[in-house]
């Protein structure tokens, strides 16, 4: 699978309410703030799921499964 990049990941964010101060790295729960590590960390986590994903597939056979409603 090919990955896909994009140009840039800015965030204005002058309060700092959801980036680091300042940079335009959105905060996460690794505390990583360099956008190229934060950027290959978060490829590597997806990618991990994907493949546990891949090997252990949700099975779903109606929208019942997938919906939760209380009566």
């Amino acid at each position: 699978m090919k990955r896909k990049c994009y140009d840039s990941y800015d965030y204005i964010d002058s309060d700092n309410l959801y980036t680091y101060p300042g940079s335009s790295v959105l905060k996460n729960k690794q505390e990583e703030r360099d956008e190229k590590k934060a950027r290959e960390l978060e490829y590597r986590m997806v990618a991990s799921k994907n493949l546990k994903l891949f090997i252990n597939p949700i099975l779903v056979n109606s929208l019942k499964v997938v919906c939760f409603t209380t009566t």
